[in-house]
């Protein structure tokens, strides 16, 4: 089966780009630095796991801040820019454009060879630990009791 990672990229807290942080994954000790969640994300789960990664972003960020996060992935983990492929998409603002963003999801040509999930299910918020992280136990256990 192939794998594909989709993930969204905007332009920050205050709209002007990232900080570097450091990410670290429960069960890994490591800790990763850098502006990107996405670049963490695949450097944890390894980088040879994905096929294709997706990377919707509107023309704003794309603009300011895809280009950067490819040159990263490729220069930090060599990701072929080839496998990196920028999916245009408006603001989404409500549950409806976020209904419109997963049909579009659903379309890419290129998805065809990828299981794609059936269902999306948006949260108004994560469960956190006493330390503010998001935990991802905790959260899921929320979702099975809805």
């Amino acid at each position: 089966m192939k794998r594909i990672f989709i993930s969204f990229l905007g332009m920050g807290p205050d709209g002007e780009g990232y900080s570097e942080l450091n990410y670290q994954m429960e069960g890994k000790p490591e800790r990763i630095s850098t502006e990107f969640v996405q670049m963490a994300e695949i450097e944890f789960l390894g980088s040879d796991s994905f096929d294709k990664i997706f990377i919707l972003c509107t023309k704003k960020s794309h603009d300011y801040s895809f280009h950067d996060l490819r040159d990263e992935l490729n220069d930090n983990l060599c990701i072929d820019r080839q496998k990196i492929e920028h999916v245009p998409i408006n603001n989404v603002e409500t549950i409806k454009h976020a209904w419109e963003l997963f049909d579009k999801i659903k379309s890419l040509k290129t998805l065809d060879k990828y299981e794609v999930p059936k269902d999306i299910l948006f949260l108004k918020s994560f469960v956190k630990t006493a330390n503010g992280k998001i935990s991802r136990k905790n959260t899921l256990l929320q979702i099975m009791n809805q």
